[in-house]
């Protein structure tokens, strides 16, 4: 009987420690089909001469057919990428740093960690979701 006490505590502590550390999340915008929806940490890593470091995250549908007895049904599948970018705001430019893929269950699908000679400042096509979120990052952090 203790130890069901025990176990029921812990479970308790740990959901309630959960909800309290999941960050904060701003919509930045969607993609140009609509199947994407991108997202603004609400606080910055750093912010340094007008160059930002943030996360942004990207949840992605994707229809899926999946047969069923005699019959093919659609499901709706959702992928999400946290990547860590940095913004500059004085050039209009962005710097992927780092690339995680989950898939729908929440498990890791990749890791994306380029080493130092593959980072590099990308301009900032008009009209894409990176301007959205260069212009979105600068409008809200660029103090």
């Amino acid at each position: 009987m203790k130890h069901m006490i025990i176990i029921s505590f812990i479970i308790c502590f740990l959901s309630t420690n959960k909800v309290y550390s999941q960050e904060s999340w701003i919509v930045a915008g969607k993609s140009i089909d609509s199947k994407g929806t991108y997202y603004i940490n609400s606080t910055y890593i750093s912010n340094e001469n007008q160059i930002i470091k943030i996360w942004i995250k990207s949840i992605i549908q994707k229809d899926l057919w999946v047969t069923k007895g005699k019959s093919k049904i659609k499901k709706k599948v959702y992928t999400e990428n946290r990547l860590l970018y940095e913004f500059d705001c004085e050039n209009h430019k962005t710097m992927l740093l780092y690339d995680v893929k989950y898939n729908s269950s929440g498990d890791v699908i990749s890791a994306y960690n380029p080493e130092e000679y593959e980072k590099k400042w990308e301009i900032s096509i008009p009209d894409t979701i990176g301007e959205i979120l260069l212009n979105k990052v600068c409008e809200l952090y660029n103090l």
